[in-house]
């Protein structure tokens, strides 16, 4: 009796460790492959670079492609040159309509409490985050990705 007591709890414990949101009906429109554009960096809050430097990052000027591609089972894997650099669950903090037709994306990775911020665009997304300067964490980066 303790041993099936014991199976359940631990059974249980994995299923709420282990929690994702499938892409189901409206968040659907995230399921596939989407590959990196271009990115728009703002250096203003970096220690190392002078204030007010600007510059756009492309896989032609930076020799590298970034992908993200979004899993109808609820994840989320992350690609840079066709290797994959970490894969993730999703859980939705919110998904939002908004008036112009767009969806405001938040998102949790791994049940972590940091939000991630897309916006979907028709075949766009804006990703808003540190990409690809993680050393740099208070770049305001503006990333672009089309779906593929």
């Amino acid at each position: 009796m303790k041993t099936t007591t014991l199976l359940i709890l631990l059974f249980s414990f994995m299923l709420l460790s282990c929690k994702k949101d499938k892409l189901e009906g409206d968040k659907s429109v995230l399921i596939g492959k989407w590959e990196w554009d271009y990115t728009y960096n703002n250096h203003d809050w970096s220690k190392e670079l002078p204030q007010g430097i600007k510059d756009t990052l492309t896989p032609i000027n930076t020799n590298t492609n970034y992908s993200i591609e979004f899993l109808e089972e609820g994840k989320i894997v992350f690609y840079k040159n066709d290797a994959v650099v970490k894969e993730k669950r999703i859980v939705f903090n919110y998904f939002k309509l908004s008036v112009s037709g767009n969806y405001n994306v938040s998102l949790y990775l791994d049940n972590d409490d940091t939000d991630e911020f897309f916006f979907v665009l028709d075949e766009n997304i804006i990703y808003n985050y540190q990409f690809p300067y993680v050393d740099e964490p208070l770049n305001i980066n503006t990333n672009y990705f089309i779906k593929q």
